[in-house]
């Protein structure tokens, strides 16, 4: 079975000196020529990067990447690839050098480098190996914004499981060895997964900062294991996260929140086309379509970018094929206004906020996650009372209803809204009174799901259906509520309008 990525191999370092006698009473000093020590960094099936760091004393140094029978090339200085870098570079005491084109997968290369001192003499030959990575297993770098981070996974099925963690570059001598220990804070370790995606914008335990912070060096850490037993090498992918104003961002401002509508203002930086942003409500009632293997895979970059595009508000109403539940909200080149809602109605509902960002060119390219809380019961709200609702049956032609509803006062925030047979509700009166009739009304109406929000006229109401039969009676039930919603303390007094379809 292949394995991954890297077995580090590092040749070892050729010194040429003289020797002095063991007779010589006064030994020859003799200089010693600068050397280059070479540190591997990322490697993948797309890029390859090395830091090489040149000793005392270079004045230039030559790199080169080639294959291990181009040692004698590179020495000739015949190989083609190879590069020089004078010391007045200004990264040449560490100059991370990248290769990103023609490296085959699970293939072993050398990584080759010679310093020369001032009169221009060569010093030792450097050279570290590696095997590049293979198809069996692929890690990719999604996306990096100022906090946040993508990256995709694909293995085969001859590994059943996966281990990852993030760890800042300044530690990565030792993050290494404890996530090659399973013992580094924060691995998380997926099972019989096979194409996914990694998202880090996780946030701190009071859901207002960033486990990444900006402009900041981080690994990300990498093992697959196989049905085996065996262990694939380790995987490191250094990323630096970007200062915030360098990349497509925004911010992002929670205005009026209820028990049902939510409001946000998000403002798009200069380098930033378009903004969306969908709203989970329902947490892990999602996960099998974020993160389900036959859905987007926690692809979050073409999840939000289609849903901009087909789950808008617009579409939703204009398109039965659009879903509500993934009600999207976006602007190009402007400040977004999002109004989304919870269908649960529930107080003191922690809900998470996804904002994707767009480039010059439209495209996406990433995305942070936000928590916001919905408002406590506010006990000094006013409740609203029948006197504040006016109904108008423009119609009663039995099986042919028209009606409107309008209300006055700023106790409203929204209502239910139902027609029911006389009889039903004037036996309930009959049996248990008024009051309780009223709410064994509210009880019923509320399952049927008529709801109208924030909106003091309806427009016209109708209603077609052989259960209206000429000459009964019947009800415009209303079930009101103030901003607290569907509950005690948010509910005000049920509204009976009598009417007799003719």
């Amino acid at each position: 079975m292949k394995k991954l990525l890297f077995q580090s191999c590092f040749c070892a370092v050729i010194a040429l000196g003289a020797l002095a006698t063991a007779c010589q009473k006064n030994p020859t000093t003799v200089s010693q020529r600068p050397i280059v020590s070479i540190e591997m960094g990322e490697i993948s099936l797309d890029k390859v990067t090395a830091t090489l760091l040149p000793s005392e004393g270079a004045s230039k140094f030559e790199y080169a990447l080639g294959l291990q029978s181009d040692e004698s090339a590179f020495l000739d200085g015949s190989l083609l690839s190879i590069q020089t870098v004078l010391n007045s570079d200004p990264d040449f005491a560490a100059k991370t050098v990248a290769w990103t084109t023609d490296i085959d997968p699970d293939t072993y290369y050398v990584v080759y480098a010679r310093a020369y001192d001032a009169a221009g003499n060569a010093g030792p030959l450097s050279a570290r190996g590696f095997n590049s990575a293979t198809d069996d297993v692929k890690v990719e770098l999604q996306y990096v914004s100022d906090v946040t981070a993508g990256f995709h996974i694909t293995c085969t099925n001859d590994y059943y499981s996966y281990a990852f963690a993030f760890g800042l570059a300044a530690d990565k001598e030792t993050d290494l060895a404890d996530f090659d220990g399973d013992i580094l804070p924060g691995t998380v370790t997926v099972s019989d997964v096979y194409d996914n995606y990694i998202n880090n914008f996780r946030l701190d335990s009071d859901g207002t900062s960033y486990a990444l912070e900006p402009a900041t060096d981080y690994v990300f850490y990498f093992k697959a294991l196989d049905r085996s037993g065996g262990t694939t090498d380790i995987i490191t992918i250094d990323f630096t996260t970007a200062d915030e104003n360098s990349v497509p961002n925004y911010t992002i401002e929670a205005g009026e929140m209820d028990f049902f509508m939510q409001h946000y203002t998000v403002t798009p930086n200069d380098l930033c086309s378009r903004v969306a942003l969908w709203q989970n409500s329902f947490g892990q009632d999602y996960d099998d379509v974020i993160y389900g293997p036959y859905n987007y895979k926690g692809d979050y970059l073409t999840m939000l970018s289609g849903w901009a595009d087909n789950n808008s508000p617009e579409a939703i109403k204009q398109n039965s094929v659009a879903n509500p539940d993934f009600l999207t909200f976006s602007a190009i080149g402007e400040a977004l206004e999002a109004t989304p809602y919870t269908t649960n109605m529930e107080l003191e509902q922690t809900v998470e906020v996804y904002v994707l960002c767009y480039n010059e060119m439209f495209e996406p390219v990433n995305v942070r996650k936000e928590v916001f809380t919905t408002p406590a019961l506010n006990t000094s709200l006013p409740t609203p009372e029948a006197s504040d609702f006016t109904v108008n049956v423009t119609k009663k032609i039995a099986g042919d209803l028209a009606f409107d509803i309008s209300y006055t006062g700023d106790a409203v925030r929204a209502y239910y809204y139902e027609i029911v047979k006389g009889t039903t509700y004037d036996d309930e009166v009959e049996a248990n009174g008024e009051e309780s009739a009223k709410l064994t009304i509210r009880s019923k109406i509320v399952e049927s799901s008529l709801f109208i929000y924030d909106e003091p006229e309806s427009g016209p109401i109708t209603y077609t259906g052989t259960d209206v039969i000429k000459g009964e009676k019947y009800y415009i039930a209303i079930a009101p509520m103030n901003a607290n919603g569907p509950r005690e303390g948010g509910w005000g007094e049920v509204v009976m309008h009598e009417f007799i379809a003719e």
